[in-house]
């Protein structure tokens, strides 16, 4: 819907579901303190979004959304009354909200800035979902070197403190990554150096229970570098 020059409302609402893994379906170790489940469903999830699109000029655009999610069937790893994990479909949860997103683009160069905060429970437990950041966020700079056939591109990703399956708080971490990227510099050759997490931010993630830590520490400084051949 278009109220105005430049400007645009959507309500989305959507369906999803996520099937159970080989693992935990069939997954047992001689039943020493595992047993398979043969019988999960899958975990199914509905959302619903309302945006508000709105430009400003030729060069600048931004949105604002409010979204809902709800899932029922999750699968968590619970202990039987033979004293064996498994996994079940024993699981609700509900997350609700804000968005906010700017995009701009002005001689080729372009940048975007995005922050997101959100409210996830746990329906099941009546806590708060694990591994669910409150707050996240991300920036990026998109910057032609030469003539629309090389960028060099910086952007950084926040994301605050979260629970972990004991709910013990994870510190929040915020990482930048540096990528150059050719585009036809070389006829049929597309050309992708990164390095990720250039300044070696230390930062964790959150795992499942069956890990002996609740969080793992993630990969420090990473230079990747893809060559890809186009016919």
């Amino acid at each position: 819907y278009n109220p105005f020059d430049n400007t645009a409302i959507k309500i989305l609402y959507g369906t999803a579901f996520r099937a159970p893994s080989p693992y935990e379906m069939y997954y047992h170790d001689g039943y020493y303190s595992m047993m398979e489940n043969e019988d999960l469903e899958p975990e199914r999830l509905t959302t619903a979004e309302v945006v508000l699109e709105q430009g400003f000029g030729q060069h600048l655009k931004g949105s604002v959304s409010l979204y809902r999610t709800d899932v029922t069937d999750l699968i968590y790893q619970v202990l039987t009354e033979d004293d064996l994990l498994q996994f079940q479909n024993v699981g609700e949860a509900e997350a609700m909200g804000v968005e906010v997103n700017l995009n701009a683009n002005f001689k080729g160069i372009l940048a975007r800035a995005g922050v997101n905060y959100q409210e996830s429970e746990n329906i099941t437990d009546e806590i708060e979902l694990v591994n669910s950041p409150k707050y996240s966020g991300n920036i990026g700079v998109s910057i032609p070197v030469l003539a629309e056939k090389l960028f060099f591109t910086v952007e950084a990703r926040y994301v605050g403190e979260r629970l972990d399956v004991w709910l013990e708080p994870v510190d929040p971490y915020f990482v930048t990554n540096v990528i150059l990227f050719t585009k036809d510099l070389i006829p049929h050759v597309e050309l992708t150096a990164k390095v990720l997490n250039v300044l070696d931010a230390e930062y964790y993630d959150p795992v499942s229970s069956e890990h002996e830590q609740s969080s793992i520490m993630q990969d420090g400084r990473t230079f990747q570098v893809k060559l890809t051949l186009k016919t």
